[in-house]
């Protein structure tokens, strides 16, 4: 059964097109328990058909890689290769050097430093400072050591011209650091390859419930 095959046809803008909107329904009755599904790392160039083969041991439940996901656009929401990344970069941003050369936001830089501090270093510390820290404590409940605290925090304040600057307190600048366009779109590609899949056993129980749903 391909993906599209049994959804009902509707008159959209005067042309007819699939009412996708049945998805949710689908969604929320099929797929509504977290613990039938388990965590699938998609390697580079895997399309969503071949891991519906690997996994389902057909091709054509590639519906079940979407839904489960909640994919309405597999071209858009499903990780790029190395070739088709690279096209998509040099197609937004004109070349890859272009992309590296802008700054799209700032972040708090705790994933590179691997500092640690001892209790007399932190306590030492400008106190604005110390909310980029936390302890690590001993087997008395006293803080052994201190390391930088994972903080998702962002800042992409924009001067006149335009560019992307980093807004924090005088002395917090080594703290943070710049993620250019060819990063942030590497990352946000990169995320795209971490999927869940529907428990293997319920696949043929989703196809009867998606049939039944579908009324076909």
């Amino acid at each position: 059964m391909s993906y599209f095959e049994n959804f009902a046809l509707i008159r959209y803008n005067n042309a007819v097109t699939i009412d996708i909107t049945q998805r949710t329904t689908i969604l929320n009755q099929v797929f509504g328990d977290n613990y039938s599904f388990y965590p699938y790392h998609v390697k580079n160039g895997m399309r969503a058909e071949q891991v519906a083969e690997k996994y389902y041991g057909d091709a054509n439940l590639v519906w079940l890689v979407y839904f489960s996901n909640n994919i309405i656009d597999p071209y858009h929401q499903w990780v790029m290769d190395e070739q088709t990344f690279k096209a998509f970069i040099e197609q937004k941003y004109g070349s890859i050097p272009e992309a590296i050369s802008q700054i799209v936001k700032w972040r708090v830089n705790w994933f590179e430093d691997n500092t640690i501090l001892t209790p007399t270093q932190y306590t030492a510390l400008d106190s604005n400072l110390k909310k980029y820290w936390v302890p690590n404590f001993d087997n008395y409940g006293y803080p052994a050591s201190y390391v930088r605290k994972e903080m998702d925090f962002a800042s992409n304040a924009v001067d006149e011209d335009g560019n992307v600057t980093l807004s924090v307190p005088e002395g917090e600048e080594d703290y943070w650091v710049a993620l250019n366009a060819f990063d942030y779109e590497e990352e946000e590609n990169a995320k795209k390859s971490h999927i869940r899949l529907l428990d293997n056993r319920l696949a043929q129980t989703a196809v009867l419930n998606l049939r039944d749903l579908l009324r076909v």
